[in-house]
């Protein structure tokens, strides 16, 4: 009995509490299903947050190789590299990095320039000429003339007559041997004769030897260079690197013609000094209007004294003049070729496809030099045309090796992949060459600017 009230008991408490239970069930299955709603929306959120961030990062890796690729000396990412995700909960993506250190770590470049140097000067000091003999073409003298001493004893000649000794002068001082040419020299008991008593030539000569100088401007000359360049380090957009270059430029050309260093000038004249001698002809019947006497060894005529009576001075005349001139005429040349090599320190600045580079160091510059000299020794007499007298000639050439510096300065673009174009300056100082050929020494000033443009290539 008691079993089947227990039972009764079980089952009427089951009834009366199943309603609650299904009510129970009911709330529990809601809450799972809104638990269920709100897992699936936080997972698409995440879904569509990795999708934006995987977008995002994908956008900046394509900007940053178009960057890449834009600089020089970088490389963009290869197709195949992986990017770095960003982390769940929405962390900042990390940007790409490059992988390969040693690309575009060398610059190879080729090109032109056009190269200037300072002033050269040539300086003669001598010159062959100045022992060459030339001798003395006329020197001072003096000398009796025709009309004689006015106590000497002997013949005399005048412009308009003479008188000589005939055999007896010397013992009586008188001559028949005399004649005169014109009436109007007879002037009452005297007869007139003019003519030279005395003639005298007067030499000057004068000899210089000078040292010249003679100056070329500045010349220009095109050349070809080499550069290679290799970057150390990099900072940002910025290279650091060295920089190894060669250039040659040729052939600068000096030249200085017409330089006279040696004269030796040489004048002379020669002068008569005029006298009017008179005669005593008294008692000789001898008028102007006489038929002019010229005495003859067959018909001797009137005697009159062999020396005159007296001397009257009418001054001097220049009878003649010459000159002689000796002049040399020295011509010089150079010609010089110049190789320099570079070894300095770059900097290099990059953006997009510029990119800017200064250089500067020493350099080592190998000077070929071939200079010439021609010297020619001319005559000239009376001003008239000048004569080749005597032609000499000189050559001299060498190589010598001279330390400078120098600074450079460069843009270029990059025209296609590692292949760049660029214009440069440069200015390169050394110290002065110089040398010397024959009696000449010349001196040039190698220091100057150049320009020039280069087409290289990166790798």
């Amino acid at each position: 009995m008691k079993p089947s009230i227990i039972a009764i008991i079980g089952i009427s408490l089951a009834l009366a509490f199943a309603p609650f239970a299904v009510a129970q069930d009911a709330a529990l299955d809601a809450q799972a299903r809104q638990d269920i709603a709100k897992r699936a929306d936080a997972a698409k959120r995440l879904a569509d947050d990795k999708a934006k961030a995987l977008a995002e990062q994908q956008k900046r890796s394509a900007e940053q190789k178009t960057d890449l690729e834009a600089r020089p000396g970088m490389a963009a990412p290869q197709a195949d590299q992986p990017v770095s995700a960003a982390k769940v909960g929405g962390a900042r993506p990390v940007p790409v990095t490059q992988n390969d250190l040693e690309k575009d770590k060398w610059r190879v470049a080729a090109g032109a320039l056009y190269r200037r140097i300072g002033v050269q000067s040539f300086r003669t000091m001598g010159s062959y000429s100045a022992a060459y003999p030339i001798g003395a073409k006329s020197s001072n003298d003096r000398w009796t003339g025709p009309a004689g001493g006015l106590n000497d004893a002997g013949n005399r000649v005048y412009d308009d007559g003479y008188v000589k000794f005939d055999n007896f002068s010397d013992l009586d001082g008188g001559t028949w041997n005399w004649g005169y040419d014109r009436g109007r020299q007879v002037k009452g008991n005297q007869i007139e004769f003019t003519g030279v008593d005395r003639v005298w030539r007067e030499a000057s000569r004068q000899t210089v030897l000078t040292d010249a100088e003679s100056g070329d401007d500045a010349a220009g000359r095109g050349g070809l260079m080499l550069e290679v360049e290799r970057s150390m380090a990099k900072a940002g957009f910025v290279d650091y690197g060295l920089s190894l270059g060669l250039s040659r430029a040729q052939t600068f050309e000096a030249s200085a013609y017409g330089m006279n260093t040696f004269n030796d000038n040489q004048a002379w004249a020669t002068y008569n000094s005029r006298v009017s001698d008179s005669y005593n002809i008294s008692g000789l019947g001898i008028t102007p209007d006489s038929v002019p006497y010229k005495g003859n060894a067959n018909d001797k005529g009137p005697v009159i004294d062999s020396t005159p009576m007296s001397r009257k001075s009418l001054g001097s005349e220049l009878v003649s003049a010459g000159s002689y001139r000796a002049y040399n005429s020295v011509s010089e040349s150079l010609d010089m070729d110049l190789s320099t090599l570079s070894l300095g320190v770059s900097v290099k600045g990059n953006y997009r496809r510029v990119y800017v580079v200064g250089s500067t160091g020493p350099t080592l510059n190998m000077v070929e030099k071939d200079a010439s000299y021609e010297e020619t020794l001319y005559e000239s007499r009376n001003g008239g045309a000048p004569q080749v007298l005597k032609a000499w000639g000189d050559t001299s050439s060498g190589t010598e090796c001279l330390f400078g510096y120098y600074v450079q300065a460069e843009v270029g673009v990059r025209i296609y992949r590692e292949l760049h174009l660029g214009i440069f300056g440069r200015y390169d100082w050394l110290e002065n060459v110089s040398g010397s050929v024959g009696p000449s020494r010349y001196e040039v000033n190698p220091s100057g600017g150049s320009l020039g443009g280069t087409v290289g290539i990166d790798f």
